[in-house]
C-alpha cells in the first residue's frame, strides 16, 4: 500500500497541473484509423501534429494535421517527404520548421545479407525543412548517426544541438538503446549511448523532450510498470541524468504506451489500449484551465535577470501538493499554470552563491501580475527571514507543514558547505519580554536540531533568541503578528 502511495505522489510531482483527473480518450476519426496511428509529435503551440500511419497503404507514411478552434482537422500525407517505402516516427520541431523521421527508403544503409543471401535495408534518419511554404526534399542526417543498424524515433533536445534516437541491430529490437549525438558544424557526431538507468536492456525507446521542463519522456519495458511499454520521465541538469520515474497509472495502461507529450493543459500519447479505433491510436487528455503565474528571477544586488531552477509547490485541499520544477529563461522570465484548485503556491529557489529564496503566494497575489523573485548574493552578516516555520501555540514543537521550507534550507546548506548560520527566533508582541525571550530561544534550537537531524554539522549552526525585541512591525494585530513571528537565518561565515 505504501509503495502505491509513493508512486502516486511522484507521478503528481512530475505532472503538476495534470493531476486533475480526466482520463485519456482516443482522438476521433479521421485522426485515428483502423490501422496503426503512431508516434505523434507536436509544435509548441499545440496546433500542428505529425504522425505515421498505414491507412490505405501497405507501408507507413507520414501525415500532418492541424487544430483549429480546438478541433483537429483531416490528416494529410506529406507527399514531399513520403517515399514508396516506410517513413515512420516523425518529430516536428517546436516552431514547425523541421521534421526528422526514420525511413528504409532507397539510399539507406544496407545490413549484412541474411542466411538466404537476401538484401536487408536498415532504417536511417532523415530530415526536411519547411521553406517558402513547402517541405524540402528529405536528406539523410549528415555525420555518423546512420549505420547498418536500425535508427528510429529521432528528436531534438531543447538546446537544438543534441539529437536523441533509438538504435538496435537488424532483426533484434530487444537490444534497442537510446542514443545521443551532438551537432558539430554541419554534422552529427560524438555519438554516445545514454547511461543506465535510462538504458536498462528493456526496449528503451521514444525519447521526447518535456516542453515544460528540463527533462525527457521515454518508454521502457523495465520491471515495476503497469503493462508492456510504460512511459517514464527523467531530468537532465548540469550534465547529469536523474533516476527515471514511472508516470503512474494515471498515464500508463496495461498495454503499450509511447510518445508522451504535454502541451499546457493537453497531454497526448500513443497506445494500443482498448477503446480506440484500431491498433495503435493517438490518445488525448485535457485538464481544466488553472491559474496562470508569471515571475521574473533576478539578482537583487544588480537587478540582472537569472536563469534558475524554480520549484513551485501548489497546495491543494484534500489532494497531494502538485510540484513542478521550471527553468527560467535567460531573460529571467518563467510562466507556469497552477491547478485551478490551488490554495497557495510555495516558491523555492536554491542557487549556489545566493541565499535560498522561499515564499508563499496566495492565488490573489499571483493574479495581480508579475511575481519578482530576487536572489541575494551570500555575504557575511546578511540574513533572511522565514515566516513559514510554524510551531504549536506557546510551544517549540515544529509543525509538519514547516518541513518543506526547512528542507530547502538543508538543501541550500549542502550546496554551500562553507556557509554557517545563526538561527534567530522572533515572537510577536503578545506576552511578557521574559517569556517570549525563552520561547524564541527554544524555537530557534528546535530549528537547529531539525537541520542537524538532516545531516548538517552542528558547528555550522548557532542559535539566538530575540523574543519581542526586534519586531518588523511595532504593533499588535493579525498582519503584524504574522510578520513578527519569524525565524531569521544570519550568515556568520
Amino acid at each position: 500500500m505504501k509503495r502505491a502511495i509513493v508512486i502516486a505522489l511522484i507521478a503528481s510531482t512530475l505532472l503538476a497541473a495534470e493531476t486533475a483527473v480526466r482520463k485519456f480518450i482516443p482522438l476521433p476519426e479521421p485522426v485515428n484509423s483502423p490501422e496503426n496511428d503512431f508516434a505523434p509529435s507536436f509544435t509548441l503551440d499545440g496546433n500542428t501534429m505529425v504522425f505515421n500511419s498505414k491507412r490505405g497503404n501497405t507501408l507507413q507514411d507520414i501525415y500532418i494535421c492541424h487544430r483549429t478552434d480546438g478541433r483537429w482537422g483531416v490528416p494529410r500525407p506529406i507527399d514531399a517527404i513520403n517515399s514508396p517505402f516506410n517513413d515512420e516516427t516523425p518529430f516536428i520541431t517546436a516552431d514547425g520548421k523541421v521534421i526528422l523521421f526514420a525511413s528504409d527508403r532507397d539510399g539507406s544503409i544496407e545490413a549484412p545479407r541474411d542466411a538466404q543471401g537476401r538484401v536487408r535495408v536498415s532504417y536511417d534518419l532523415y530530415w526536411a525543412q519547411f521553406y517558402d511554404g513547402a517541405w524540402t526534399r528529405p536528406m539523410r542526417l549528415p555525420g555518423y548517426v546512420n549505420t547498418a543498424m536500425h535508427e528510429r524515433a529521432p528528436s531534438l533536445g531543447p538546446d537544438k544541438r543534441s539529437l536523441y534516437y533509438t538504435a538496435w541491430p537488424f532483426g533484434n529490437p530487444a537490444a534497442s538503446r537510446i542514443m545521443r549525438a551532438e551537432i558539430a558544424g554541419n554534422i552529427f557526431t560524438n555519438i554516445k549511448t545514454l547511461p543506465n538507468p535510462i538504458n536498462t536492456n528493456h526496449h528503451e525507446t521514444a525519447f521526447i523532450p518535456d516542453m515544460h521542463g528540463n527533462g525527457f519522456y521515454f518508454s521502457s519495458t523495465r520491471g515495476g510498470g503497469y503493462g508492456g511499454w510504460d512511459i517514464y520521465h527523467v531530468e537532465f541538469k548540469d550534465g547529469m541524468w536523474s533516476t527515471p520515474v514511472n508516470l503512474g497509472p494515471e498515464v500508463n495502461s496495461k498495454q503499450n504506451d509511447f510518445f508522451y507529450t504535454r502541451i499546457g493543459a493537453d497531454s497526448y500519447l500513443c497506445s494500443d489500449r482498448p477503446g480506440g479505433a484500431g491498433k495503435y491510436d493517438i490518445w488525448h487528455r485535457a485538464v481544466p484551465q488553472g491559474i496562470p503565474m508569471a515571475a521574473l528571477v533576478r539578482n537583487k544586488a544588480t537587478r540582472a535577470p537569472m536563469s534558475s531552477n524554480v520549484r513551485i509547490a501548489a497546495r491543494r485541499p484534500r489532494q497531494a501538493d502538485a510540484i513542478d520544477r521550471i527553468l527560467s529563461g535567460r531573460d529571467g522570465m518563467l510562466r507556469h499554470e497552477l491547478p485551478a484548485e490551488t490554495s497557495a503556491a510555495e516558491v523555492t529557489v536554491i542557487e549556489p552563491g545566493y541565499l535560498p529564496f522561499y515564499r508563499t503566494y496566495s492565488p490573489e497575489e499571483i493574479k495581480k501580475g508579475l511575481a519578482i523573485i530576487e536572489l541575494v548574493p551570500i555575504e557575511k552578516d546578511i540574513s533572511f527571514d522565514v515566516n513559514e516555520i510554524y510551531f504549536d501555540y506557546n510551544l517549540h514543537d515544529i509543525k509538519e507543514e514547516s518541513f518543506r521550507v526547512l528542507d530547502a534550507v538543508v538543501e541550500f546548506m549542502k550546496k554551500n558547505p562553507r556557509v554557517r548560520f545563526r538561527v534567530i527566533g522572533h515572537t510577536d508582541l503578545h506576552g511578557t519580554p521574559e517569556y517570549n525571550l525563552k520561547l524564541s530561544l527554544r524555537r530557534a534550537n528546535a530549528v537547529r536540531e531539525y537541520l542537524i537531524s538532516k545531516g548538517i554539522a552542528e558547528r555550522r549552526l548557532e542559535i539566538e533568541g530575540a523574543g519581542m525585541s526586534r519586531p518588523k512591525i511595532n504593533q499588535k494585530g493579525r498582519e503584524a503578528d504574522e510578520q513578527n513571528r519569524r525565524t531569521e537565518f544570519k550568515v556568520i561565515e
